[in-house]
């Protein structure tokens, strides 16, 4: 049940799934769904890095993080390549990096609980963190959800508009690269951004306007993190791959719902 865990851990997966859920949503009207896998895959030679300095690994991510959006943000100016190709380039490059590194400096560390996530781990300190996040996410979409919409149906209007695009863009990327760097130890690198995606997915499917997608996320993504937990602690479960199975289940079913619902038109 869920009194095996801590309220700590049960807040800080709400509060997750909860900023997972808003900043989902601009993911997938971005199309940046690509940038956020890319992204968190890349942390893994943070995590190196911070495990060969002793350091604190919340902070060492952050800075890695925050680097690795800059440095899209640079070579992204490049016409030669699409920014999907430089993205993933950099991805493979730094988990390359991330594998040599910790052989060779870090007696073969192992990084399952940063893969998977460890919620035995969780901290007071992870809960402020995800907690001023989510405000942070909840700010940026009360400020700037009309203009980010605008440049992302037609930037040219956008610009007409004066709506700076640039800002936004900077914006959003800082709270993608704080929330992968906070929500690793709850949902690991490789689950972080489906529990991102699924939800808003979910929501996408039965929701006419974007206030309505965002609202409707935020209640999948806790009912279903919640639900995830208690199955995972009843059955002894992974809790980050069980929390993400479930979601996946729904999506099938709701888009089973949705296609039958076509059919019958």
């Amino acid at each position: 049940m869920l009194e095996n865990f801590s309220l700590i851990s049960i807040f800080t997966i709400i509060a997750c799934a909860i900023s997972c859920a808003m900043l989902g949503n601009l993911v997938l009207w971005k199309k940046l769904s690509f940038y956020g896998d890319a992204m968190s895959h890349s942390t893994l030679f943070g995590v190196a890095i911070g495990v060969f300095l002793e350091a604190n690994q919340i902070i060492v991510l952050i800075i890695f993080n925050l680097f690795f959006a800059s440095l899209i943000n640079l070579f992204s100016r490049q016409k030669s390549f699409a920014i999907d190709s430089v993205v993933m380039i950099f991805s493979y490059f730094f988990i390359a990096c991330a594998v040599l590194f910790n052989e060779n400096f870090n007696k073969n560390f192992e990084f399952e609980e940063f893969l998977f996530g460890d919620i035995s781990q969780i901290s007071k300190t992870h809960l402020i963190l995800i907690s001023v996040l989510c405000a942070l996410i909840m700010a940026y979409i009360y400020f700037y959800l009309d203009k980010l919409l605008i440049s992302i149906i037609n930037s040219d209007i956008a610009t007409v508009r004066n709506i700076n695009q640039n800002q936004i863009n900077f914006y959003f990327m800082i709270l993608l690269s704080l929330m992968i760097a906070f929500a690793i130890k709850v949902t690991g690198i490789f689950l972080i951004t489906a529990l991102m995606i699924i939800p808003s997915a979910c929501a996408r499917i039965f929701s006419k306007k974007p206030l309505e997608m965002i609202v409707k996320s935020i209640i999948i993504g806790v009912g279903v993190s919640l639900f995830g937990l208690l199955i995972a602690s009843n059955y002894k479960l992974s809790i980050a791959p069980t929390i993400i199975f479930i979601h996946c289940i729904i999506f099938f079913i709701l888009l089973i719902i949705k296609n039958s619902r076509y059919a019958k038109i």
